[in-house]
């Protein structure tokens, strides 16, 4: 797998357009150095990185924008991807207290999550969500599903920093821990998820219809 030829065109395919499924586009940037994966988001790589928002709820109100602002944003180097994120919410809102040996319950936590579809095919692609907390937990998703082998074992680092008005997430995804094609130009989807428990809400940044079959075929690129 030649990881830096695949690198080379990284950032012109995260625009490639495909009006015709109304996908959105995330700018994501090569990074000149990385960031310390501690929660702060507050490295200057990032600060020069435009952010995307606008999640849209699954649940309760599907189509409706989610109550509270959600922000993204992606850079690369040659090893890793890298995700950080803002998840704006009031004080009084609180999240469960989990510890990383509870686990990370779908019920019972606010979690970040991000959705690869390396092979842009909808049918393959892997999860990693994090909670506010800092619990961990990948999949790797089969036939275009939402949730699928939950034990896969991937290593990757993330962590989460508590703020004043909601929490912040870092993520650092190897390349290593994930296949793709070995084409020159490529093309994979992405998405992002946010569970706020308190409100019971899903939001994703590419709307999904939960109606509609196929996960991964609503994802956004």
């Amino acid at each position: 797998m030649l990881v830096n030829r695949f690198i080379v065109y990284f950032l012109v395919l995260i625009f490639a357009a495909c009006p015709a499924l109304a996908q959105r586009h995330l700018n994501i940037v090569r990074l000149t150095q990385e960031p310390k994966i501690d929660g702060q988001i507050n490295d200057a790589v990032w600060q020069g990185i435009e952010h995307s928002e606008g999640f849209t709820q699954t649940v309760p109100s599907p189509d409706q924008p989610s109550e509270y602002r959600s922000e993204v944003r992606m850079g690369y180097t040659n090893q890793s991807i890298f995700i950080a994120a803002k998840l704006f919410q009031p004080a009084a809102v609180h999240s469960l207290q989990l510890s990383p040996r509870d686990g990370l319950n779908r019920i019972n936590a606010d979690v970040c999550s991000v959705f690869l579809d390396t092979y842009n095919d909808h049918q393959n692609g892997f999860a990693f969500r994090v909670s506010s907390k800092g619990v961990q937990q990948e999949e790797r998703l089969f036939e275009g599903d939402e949730y699928g082998d939950l034990s896969w074992d991937a290593v990757w680092n993330s962590a989460t920093q508590p703020q004043e008005d909601g929490w912040t997430v870092e993520i650092e995804i190897p390349f290593s821990a994930l296949r793709f094609s070995e084409q020159k130009i490529q093309s994979w989807g992405i998405n992002f998820l946010r569970l706020v428990r308190a409100k019971n809400e899903s939001s994703y940044w590419n709307p999904v219809n939960p109606q509609k079959q196929r996960f991964l075929a609503q994802s956004g690129i």
